[in-house]
């Protein structure tokens, strides 16, 4: 019970901050097709085509819905820099057997989204050297 009320209310919070953020200035979706099991938000998602898509013109806001299930998750994010890249892209880090959405690209930005680490990737992260990390990009396809 404790558990659900918590997840209702950081539901909440999600959905306050991507509106005291920038109502109305969502982004058109990256389409990406994942093929892996993987953790966002907290939240294991299945593999499979997901739509991502910034909630509010800062970016720090995501929400990730699997296209086939509608199963969605809002992720919070901080800014990150990078050379522009052609093409847009998510980064996994996967640890063992077990995937974390790491950081979303769009296709032309220096700027992109980091993913706020889970309190279970923290943990794995601690664990492991940097060799047992490793960084999967894929590729939006639409």
């Amino acid at each position: 019970m404790r558990k659900e009320t918590l997840r209702v209310t950081t539901l909440g919070l999600f959905i306050m901050v991507a509106i005291a953020s920038g109502y109305g200035q969502s982004l058109d979706p990256m389409h990406v097709k994942v093929p892996f099991q993987f953790t966002a938000a907290g939240e294991t998602l299945p593999a499979g085509d997901y739509a991502i898509k910034a909630l509010s013109a800062s970016g720090k806001v995501a929400m990730i819905r699997n296209e086939d299930t509608s199963q969605a998750v809002l992720v919070l994010t901080n800014p990150a820099i990078s050379a522009p890249s052609k093409n847009s892209r998510v980064v996994f880090h996967r640890y063992g057997n077990q995937y974390f959405l790491s950081s979303i690209w769009i296709a032309g930005d220096r700027t992109g989204s980091e993913v706020i680490k889970s309190r279970a990737e923290r943990e794995l992260e601690k664990g492991v050297s940097n060799r047992q990390m490793l960084s999967l990009v894929i590729y939006a396809n639409r």
